[in-house]
């Protein structure tokens, strides 16, 4: 934003390619988008008056994005869910493609919480998605642009548009970073690294924070983020709590700590069709011999009136999605209890669905844990 109001110092007064004089017109444009990339000279076939018919086109990037957070991340940033504050390309009300990343996206990760006395610690994994897109490993030069248009020259393609994978990634070329920034005391912690598909945790006071994932391809200016709100308090005396559902590879020994289970998290929240997958969680607070009441359950999100209608009156059927259920009498003092259990989905439907665990202590409120999923074909 700096950037943009000292261009527009600089050019009020000065001519421009539209010929037209500076007014609040194209201040506002220069404001909201930023500088053009290019000018296009346009004319229409004359209209047998004495009018000029030549118009200029001012070219913004093509792939420029809304970085402006909605208004709730303005009322309460930490508040925000991972899917309110996204990159919008379609209509954006303000357009910017940073210069060394225009292949911007946004990156799917999976976050949790986990309490460590009077501190917060944030679980992260991701890994970005592949791009379609081609791009070349670094600018060419005027020399390069000559020979490239040259017709006499035989080219040899680095890249095709048929397949993606043709330049292959190395991880020297990521640039991976965590941000944790405090809203309250605007302190920031930060983890950088050169891992693309990586397993984070830091341990931060408790607090209100905006949570931040980079990721950058430099190679192929292509770049991955992600932004979200987060927050914890203290755990008041005598109520019990829990944590955020972690979703687990289903590879492997089912982990008996967290530490071993940060380890198996996975990076994204997409599994294929009939994987088997893990789930881990941590309960505080509770008392010594206490029997808690646990149920999983598996919900389809997004599923339409009309196939709604018809289970309703009976003229589609939809096999049973499975849930389990059982008892946890082994609590052994006042600490906080590690749980993780496999769970197998054999016969999904390709879609959305909402893993629930609802943890029910004898005489206490009930604890919800939820995390969304996606099945893949």
């Amino acid at each position: 934003q700096y950037t943009r109001s000292l261009l527009v110092y600089l050019r009020n007064q000065s001519a421009n390619p539209y010929g037209l004089n500076w007014g609040n017109d194209l201040e506002e444009l220069t404001v909201r988008y930023g500088a053009e990339k290019a000018w296009e000279r346009e004319q229409k076939p004359p209209d047998g008056f004495l009018t000029d018919t030549r118009n200029i086109v001012g070219r913004h990037h093509p792939k420029s994005q809304e970085f402006l957070p909605p208004g709730s991340v303005l009322r309460n940033p930490a508040r925000v869910g991972p899917n309110e504050w996204v990159l919008e390309r379609e209509h954006p009300r303000t357009g910017y493609a940073p210069p060394y990343p225009p292949n911007l996206t946004d990156l799917n990760t999976q976050i949790a919480r986990f309490r460590r006395g009077d501190s917060l610690l944030i679980v992260v994994g991701f890994s970005p998605e592949e791009s379609r897109e081609v791009a070349p490993s670094k600018n060419a030069d005027r020399d390069q642009i000559k020979e490239r248009n040259n017709p006499f020259l035989v080219q040899f393609p680095t890249a095709s548009l048929d397949n993606p994978k043709a330049t292959a990634s190395n991880k020297n070329d990521f640039y991976t970073g965590l941000f944790v920034h405090s809203t309250s005391n605007q302190n920031t912690y930060q983890i950088l690294g050169n891992n693309p598909d990586a397993r984070l945790n830091i341990l931060v006071p408790n607090g209100s924070y905006i949570i931040g994932l980079e990721i950058l391809e430099a190679s192929t200016k292509t770049a991955w983020r992600s932004r979200r709100g987060l927050w914890q308090d203290l755990l008041t005396p005598g109520l019990a709590s829990a944590s955020d559902l972690l979703v687990l590879n289903g590879e492997g020994e089912v982990p008996n700590t967290l530490e071993e289970a940060i380890q198996q998290v996975k990076p994204n929240l997409q599994i294929q069709r009939g994987e088997s997958i893990k789930l881990a969680w941590e309960i505080y607070g509770l008392r010594s011999n206490e029997t808690i009441s646990t149920r999983i359950e598996l919900t389809r999100n997004n599923v339409g009136i009309f196939r709604r209608l018809g289970e309703f009156i009976r003229l589609l059927e939809s096999d049973p999605l499975p849930d389990m259920s059982f008892q946890d009498s082994s609590i052994d003092g006042l600490q906080t209890v590690f749980r993780s259990v496999n769970v197998d989905f054999p016969n999904l439907e390709a879609g959305e669905y909402t893993i629930t665990i609802e943890l029910q202590p004898e005489g206490r409120e009930n604890m919800l844990l939820t995390r969304d999923i996606r099945v893949l074909e």
